[in-house]
């Protein structure tokens, strides 16, 4: 059964999970306006920090400016919110042929942004390496651009979709039997921008 307030349904994410293999990431539409307003009103309330303005080091140096929140009460919206959205992958990669994960997929690790306009964003960087599976980006208001290039530079960008609303599907070592970590960035923050992420820790 479609969750009501999924604007795609299993065959949607099944079909988005099958283009990664050549696309590395791709977006979907998923929440309908109620939703996005009851998880949107949630994060402008939610407390943040800022996050560190560099990490890395050497040639491995990420730039960034954001707000971040990882702190989640048990009856937090978004905790709920992240349960329904496992349930539909997992769902979706009962569609599926083959599984593309090698175990049980379990969006474990939530965190909330915010980004103010004319921010930096996040200069082009891979997920951590604790990171497997499957990402699952969210955003929740704003306009800013996503994309995913080759290198730390920026080289060969390519635009993802991260209107208000959608879901951006990123892939993660273990799917479909591969290390790979795309490189992505965040930029040209036009509007106050929230988005909600959902990863899998390897534990």
């Amino acid at each position: 059964m479609i969750d009501r307030d999924f604007l795609s349904g299993p065959d949607e994410v099944a079909a988005a999970l099958d283009t990664l293999d050549a696309e590395d990431a791709v977006s979907l539409p998923l929440l309908d306006e109620h939703e996005r307003r009851r998880l949107l009103a949630a994060a402008e309330s939610a407390e943040y920090r800022s996050a560190r303005s560099v990490v890395g080091r050497g040639n491995s140096i990420v730039r960034q400016d954001m707000g971040v929140c990882v702190d989640f009460t048990d009856d937090s919206p978004f905790r709920g919110f992240a349960w329904r959205s496992e349930a539909l992958v997992r769902a979706a990669v009962d569609c599926l042929e083959h599984n593309p994960f090698p175990g049980p997929l379990c969006l474990d690790d939530l965190v909330l942004q915010r980004y103010e306009p004319g921010a930096l964003g996040i200069t082009a960087h891979r997920d951590r390496l604790r990171y497997i599976n499957l990402a699952a980006l969210f955003t929740l208001a704003g306009e800013a651009r996503f994309a995913l290039c080759q290198d730390r530079s920026g080289r060969a960008s390519r635009d993802i979709d991260a209107a208000p609303g959608t879901v951006i599907l990123l892939r993660a070592p273990g799917y479909r039997g591969t290390d790979r970590r795309p490189f992505h960035f965040v930029s040209e923050i036009r509007s106050r921008r929230f988005s909600f992420g959902l990863h899998q820790i390897s534990h």
